[in-house]
């Protein structure tokens, strides 16, 4: 009698390894027929609208990131087939973090697992997100997020689930960030640093003015001591460099409250 519907572990290594080859050759495709529509080699800063074939949404500061890791600020160096799955592995990988946010979930993720087995528990999981990443989500959205995600009902995720968990709050959030966006695009002359303090407010952070005015000049949104007519409609903050504020304002949030312990 044959058992239907499941898999043993040499069956379902064969079929990611079909699975895999599959995937090398649609993109192959893919990067053929940019290469034949743009008559001649593809370069770095051709990747937005190649990953876009292939699928792939990543915010464009995030793309930058790792196109800076592989070749420095050259966008306009060849873009060869091998480096374009290399940038396509490292988004999946990451699941599109920036570099330094993946390796700090890895790194709490570890630290919280103290069993050792390579999984967290629930109330780790939310820990992590809440008190390692300062994620202000309610604890209503983030179970419901967690139940999504643990499909065989352990209550229990391993390191890669995590990081897929963690990708979802961050979705919930730039849903929010975008609505903030466009909400400050219709206020009028307002300081950048201010469209920031209501965006931190949207998400439920109790920001203090100067510390974000001193973030905010830290990351480039805004000029120290600058009073003219022009900084006060600096427009409004991208969606991605809002975020990157974002984790750096929580980051700084989260090391405070440390250092006052």
């Amino acid at each position: 009698e044959q058992d239907c519907g499941w898999l043993n572990e040499g069956q379902f290594s064969k079929f990611m390894d079909v699975a895999r080859a599959q995937r090398r050759r649609d993109n192959e495709a893919i990067f053929e027929q940019s290469l034949r529509t743009c008559f001649g080699d593809l370069k770095y800063s051709d990747l937005p609208p190649l990953l876009r074939s292939a699928g792939v949404s990543v915010m464009d500061h995030i793309l930058h990131q790792i196109v800076r890791e592989l070749v420095g600020d050259n966008f306009t160096a060849p873009l060869s087939f091998e480096a374009f799955e290399e940038i396509l592995e490292l988004l999946h990988s990451r699941e599109s973090f920036p570099k330094d946010i993946y390796e700090m979930i890895i790194a709490r993720f570890q630290q919280r697992d103290v069993q050792g087995n390579g999984t967290l528990q629930r109330d780790a999981v939310l820990a992590l997100a809440r008190d390692d990443l300062g994620c202000n989500l309610k604890i209503e959205e983030m179970g419901r997020l967690f139940q999504g995600v643990d499909v065989d009902g352990t209550g229990q995720l391993p390191e890669r689930e995590v990081l897929h968990l963690m990708a979802k709050f961050r979705e919930v959030e730039v849903d929010s960030i975008r609505a903030s966006l466009r909400a400050s695009e219709s206020v009028g002359e307002l300081r950048v640093e201010v469209k920031l303090l209501r965006l931190l407010m949207n998400l439920g952070e109790k920001p203090d003015i100067q510390v974000v005015k001193c973030l905010s000049e830290k990351c480039g949104l805004s000029k120290q001591g600058s009073q003219d007519a022009s900084f006060l409609c600096t427009g409004v903050p991208s969606v991605g460099e809002a975020l990157d504020f974002l984790y750096l304002y929580r980051r700084h949030r989260i090391e405070s409250r440390r250092l006052s312990r």
